[in-house]
């Protein structure tokens, strides 16, 4: 059996591979977030604005969920056969959002999608931490959310283009088969488990337990990070003429995009997702005053570049 050595060089190859690997699971985040407003309105004929936004609720809740379970099943069975199942929970989600008959099938799809992304965002962080021990945490956890986050913006921009060039529906949704395809392989056959490295670190290591009551900070940071998620949340959630209609002009009886305008509202989204990082991985009091001020101007302006500025 190899010797087990902590540290981001010594393990370099696979976590290389663990990077790329969420970068997928971000890609498949991104595959619906531009776009399924609009296919709510222009498919299924949807007008409630709360209609249309239920696929954040049901993704939202069920990913809370399957997060809060995630790392103890990792403990459990092991952080490999997590991610695996993470992944084959994602399969049917790109083929649910091309071919849904009613928008029930789409809801369905997003829980799926949230039990996939609570498995394998989580699991991918945990195996991060796992390989590179107690030193380097935070630059795994960094790494690990920029990778994850660049690719939600990339691909939300694909789907973008992919909407104003064909249609809403099925064509934006093929390079979802191509993420989830790659992600069950790479989680499959060449991820490794590392458990071995978690109980090799808990060996070397005092145990530090965790509190038995409500801490202060654990408290400021959860408070934090509902908030910052909300606001990740929100140019989707609260931008409904611009993500129904792709900011720009849209020909309901063509289900098509102004071809200079469809990925515009994908850079804000990846903007969004890559400014989450500098919030919430040090510098979190410039990031809140900044937060305080671009969000206003967002919800006010219709110019796309300054909405990315903002």
């Amino acid at each position: 059996m190899p010797q087990i050595r902590l540290g981001l060089r010594e393990n370099l190859p696979q976590f290389a591979l663990l990077v790329v690997v969420n970068a997928f699971v971000g890609a498949m985040i991104g595959l619906e977030r531009a776009i399924l407003p609009a296919v709510a309105e222009q498919a299924f004929h949807l007008a409630a604005r709360t209609a249309i936004l239920s696929f954040i609720v049901v993704f939202g809740v069920t990913k809370a969920m399957v997060n809060y379970a995630a790392g103890r099943w990792s403990d459990r069975i092991g952080r490999k056969r997590v991610l695996v199942t993470g992944w084959l929970t994602a399969i049917p989600v790109p083929w649910l959002l091309m071919w849904a008959p009613s928008w029930p099938w789409i809801l369905w799809a997003n829980a799926l999608l949230g039990v996939s992304q609570g498995l394998t965002w989580s699991t991918t962080v945990i195996m991060k931490i796992d390989l590179v021990g107690p030193k380097q945490r935070g630059l795994a956890m960094g790494l690990n959310e920029c990778a994850g986050y660049v690719a939600v913006g990339l691909s939300a921009l694909a789907t973008g283009y992919l909407a104003s060039r064909y249609a809403v529906r099925p064509e934006p949704f093929y390079p979802g088969v191509i993420y989830a395809a790659a992600g069950l392989l790479l989680s499959a056959v060449f991820v490794r488990e590392t458990h071995g490295h978690a109980r090799h670190e808990a060996r070397a290591h005092v145990s530090i337990h965790p509190p038995t009551r409500p801490h202060r900070n654990l408290a400021i940071i959860n408070e934090t990070g509902f908030v910052n998620n909300l606001n990740d949340r929100r140019p989707v959630g609260s931008h409904r003429a611009q993500v129904a209609h792709c900011l720009g002009h849209v020909d309901p009886g063509r289900q098509h995009c102004d071809g200079r305008d469809g990925p515009r509202l994908s850079v804000i989204r990846g903007v969004c997702g890559v400014a989450r990082r500098w919030h919430s991985d040090g510098l979190p009091d410039a990031a809140r005053g900044c937060r305080r001020r671009g969000a206003p101007v967002v919800a006010r302006i219709g110019d796309w570049t300054l909405s990315v500025m903002a």
